[in-house]
This record gives structure tokens, sequence and C-alpha cells, in this order.
């Protein structure tokens, strides 16, 4: 087996996408929010997007952190603490719509995750949709998972009574699997899209 040494400008990286074949998109997160490109075939970094910190350097409470996810031809950013959502192109990485929610004003109370409102978590890239699960308020259970196609319509908004913390979407079979170890010893749950099991 050949080890290859990437050329990544960080020591940890999330939210590691391979599009095209060749090429792995990541969140320098968690120390800085760049999201970069790296051609797996030259082992350069190919593209950039800087996304601004905030001069506390808390990264985990930062208002620009956010969840990635990444198809052949966009790169979805969903903000964490607040109601927004970017999409870049895969070739240029440059801005292609910006999604702008009511609730984009974050509240964040930094070292208190218990204060700390959260908008949107895990994002989901599918081949027609990209999903996003969102906390219902405080005071409710479960959370809501989002869908939106690549032009940034909403197409729909699915309400779960039990909080996920982990999910997938099987489009061809209209399901969405989801983790929550609180409910069951195993912790996997199915929900078809005209009902749950």
């Amino acid at each position: 087996m050949k080890k290859i040494e990437l050329p990544i400008s960080v020591n940890m990286v999330n939210f590691m996408n391979i599009v095209n074949d060749s090429l792995l998109i990541y969140s320098a997160y968690p120390s800085k929010l760049d999201i970069e490109k790296i051609n797996l075939n030259t082992q350069q970094i190919t593209g950039r997007i800087s996304l601004e910190m905030e001069s506390h350097k808390e990264t985990f409470f930062d208002k620009n952190r956010g969840y990635l996810a990444a198809n052949d031809s966009l790169i979805i950013y969903a903000y964490t603490y607040k109601k927004q959502i970017d999409i870049y192109g895969v070739d240029d990485m440059k801005l292609r719509k910006r999604l702008v929610g009511e609730n984009t004003v974050p509240h964040i109370v930094v070292g208190d995750v218990k204060e700390t409102e959260f908008r949107q978590r895990e994002l989901v890239a599918g081949k027609h949709y990209f999903y996003i699960r969102c906390r219902k308020p405080k005071n409710m259970e479960g959370c809501f998972i989002e869908v939106y196609d690549y032009s940034g319509r909403s197409i729909a908004q699915y309400e779960l009574t039990e909080m996920l913390y982990a999910f997938d979407v099987d489009e061809d079979n209209s399901t969405i699997y989801g983790y929550n170890s609180d409910i069951f010893e195993d912790g996997f749950l199915k929900y078809t899209l005209n009902g749950s099991e």
C-alpha cells in the first residue's frame, strides 16, 4: 500500500468529500473555517474559500462555523448558528447563491453549549437534493430535516419526533436513516417520506 501525503494546510480536517474522482474538498475546521480543494492527482491545493473568523478565536462558537457537503458541481455550506446556506461552484469556488432565513442573528454564548442556539447541524448532499438537520426550539423534542434542490429552492421540511445525532438519505427509496443511541440500544431509526418505522 502506498502512503500519500496530502498538502493539507492544517493537522486535522473535517467534512471530507471526494468529487469528480480526483478532487478532495474539506473544511480546515477546527483550526480555521476555510474550505479547501486539493487535486488528488497532482497533490496541489487548487482552491480555497476563506471564511472570516471572529477575534475570540473559539472556532466552535464562531458565528461563521458551519457544515459542509459537496457533489461534483456544487459545495454547500450551512451555517451552524444562523439560518444561512451558501452554495459555491466546485470549479471556481465562487459563491453561486446565498439563502438567508429569518434567524440570521446568532445567539452564541462562548463556552456555553446549553445557552447557545444551534440552527443547522448535519448536512447531506444527495443526487437530486441536499438535506439539513435543524434543531427545534429548546423546549421542543425532535428535529427538522429541510430539503432543498441544488438551485436553492426549498422542497420539503420533515418534522421528526426524535433528535437525530447523525443521518443519511436514500433518495432512491425515499428513506431517511438516523442515529440516536438514547432511544434504542443500537440507536438506528428509519423514516420513510410517507411515515416512519
